[in-house]
């Protein structure tokens, strides 16, 4: 019963088992020591607080925390306000939304080369079984009368589906590659 407690000790627990969403975990960084800062609750005399804290990494001998940051932990609801109102007065300012749209286009250039190799690769494996298809259709044409073209038409059918899935890929990687 420990090792599987053990084991299940990291896991990630489902949203329905929290009570507070804590939209900034993994997002909000300690600006003193750089460690991300975690959703966690903490008890009152009549009720329960919210907070954005370190990880709690112990030391293996003293038990006590490892970061010593002035700062430990963050009323979450504080916090999230802080942020929607820097947020909106970011998106109020012309110029800082047009220097965020440019350095979203600069990080997307960096993967540029990736889609654009993508999309030839989609490309030639749907001109392949576009062929291939042909072919197919080519020999149902001269099959004799007496021969099945039941496992052609199967054949087909699966070809199809596969032209249709690289379709919407190559679709996808088109609108991924358009230019800013």
């Amino acid at each position: 019963m420990q090792r599987k407690l053990q084991a299940n000790k990291r896991k990630y627990k489902p949203d329905f088992w929290k009570t507070y969403p804590y939209p900034l975990t993994g997002i909000a960084v300690c600006g003193e020591c750089g460690l991300s800062l975690n959703g966690k609750s903490a008890h009152g005399k009549t009720k329960k607080f919210y907070y954005y804290d370190h990880p709690r990494t112990l030391r293996a001998q003293a038990g006590a925390p490892v970061h010593k940051c002035r700062i430990q932990r963050l009323r979450a609801p504080r916090v999230e306000e802080m942020v929607i109102a820097s947020l909106k007065k970011i998106l109020s300012t012309p110029e800082w939304v047009n220097k965020a749209v440019e350095i979203y286009h600069k990080e997307r250039l960096k993967n540029k080369p990736v889609v654009v190799h993508g999309l030839k690769l989609a490309s030639d494996e749907l001109k392949a079984l576009e062929r291939k298809q042909n072919n197919l259709i080519g020999r149902i044409a001269e099959l004799p009368p007496k021969v099945s073209a039941k496992p052609f038409y199967k054949q087909l059918e699966l070809i199809q589906v596969q032209i249709e899935e690289k379709s919407r890929l190559k679709e996808n990687l088109q609108a991924q590659s358009f230019k800013p």
